[in-house]
């Protein structure tokens, strides 16, 4: 077995200060997600699954749209009356939209 001179701690340093610079790393993963998000719940609640399947095709992992979920405040709810009920998410009413109801 060969020996391996690679510095990983460099590598590490210097591929998270170019990321940070640029921009890049989870917190543009998440701003993105939530961005897909708030376009999706705009017009009302939307079914998790169909959330989750196109968010797949756009490259967003399940685990950073919940974490945009989270971040946005998303209100999760199941389909009453139904034993097999599918869950759905929308974003949370605004001032606005509670006085008017």
């Amino acid at each position: 077995m060969q020996s391996c001179d690679l510095d990983l701690g460099y590598w590490w340093r210097s591929t998270s200060l170019t990321a940070e610079a640029a921009g890049g790393g989870p917190r543009t993963a998440r701003r993105e997600a939530e961005e897909f998000l708030g376009s999706k719940l705009a017009l009302g609640p939307v079914p998790v699954d169909e959330l989750l399947e196109e968010a797949e095709a756009n490259g967003i992992s399940e685990r950073t749209l919940k974490r945009a979920k989270q971040a946005l405040k998303v209100k999760a709810w199941k389909e009453k009356g139904r034993t097999h009920g599918r869950w759905h998410w929308e974003l949370p009413k605004t001032q606005e939209q509670r006085d008017a109801a």
